[in-house]
């Protein structure tokens, strides 16, 4: 998880705080990287009701820790940590897809992903984008699909 590409761009968490890391990390990183950009997670909420009631067999699961001490309970929480596995987990078609390959930098501020599909040896990368769209916005029944099949795989 890593970048802001909407409208508003962020100084996006995971890549501010150690720009010379990131930059290091996406220059030289062997493999495909497929990011989930700061927008899809905010909009596709994880409902804090399947924390409080879906994690009943271990005592002191990780996941439910994690959720109470961050924030008293209940709450519905954006997906930024849990989205970054939806690539990865089987799982049915959703709103999301990948974009065009391209290649990341990132500067003094922010990271971008530059669409380019020739030249140099470095893999190239996607984000996650919208079905059928090419910014960060979902409609609300697709982020409700998302998430329903975040839900269903978590």
């Amino acid at each position: 998880m890593a970048g802001s590409f909407g409208v508003k761009k962020r100084a996006e968490y995971n890549v501010i705080n150690d720009i010379p890391a990131a930059r290091k990390f996406f220059a030289e990183c062997p493999s495909p990287i497929v990011l989930t950009p700061f927008e899809i997670g905010k909009q596709v909420v994880y409902p804090g009701r399947s924390i409080a009631e879906d994690f009943g067999w271990a005592e002191h699961h990780p996941m439910v820790e994690a959720y109470k001490a961050y924030h008293e309970m209940p709450y519905d929480r954006p997906t930024w940590d849990v989205i970054a596995t939806y690539y990865v987990l089987p799982h049915e078609p959703s709103s999301l897809t990948l974009s065009i390959p391209g290649r990341i930098t990132v500067d003094e501020q922010e990271l971008h992903l530059l669409y380019a599909r020739q030249g140099g040896t470095a893999p190239l990368h996607h984000r996650f984008r919208p079905a059928g769209g090419h910014n960060s916005r979902l409609f609300p029944a697709c982020a409700a699909r998302t998430a329903a099949a975040l839900h269903a795989i978590v």
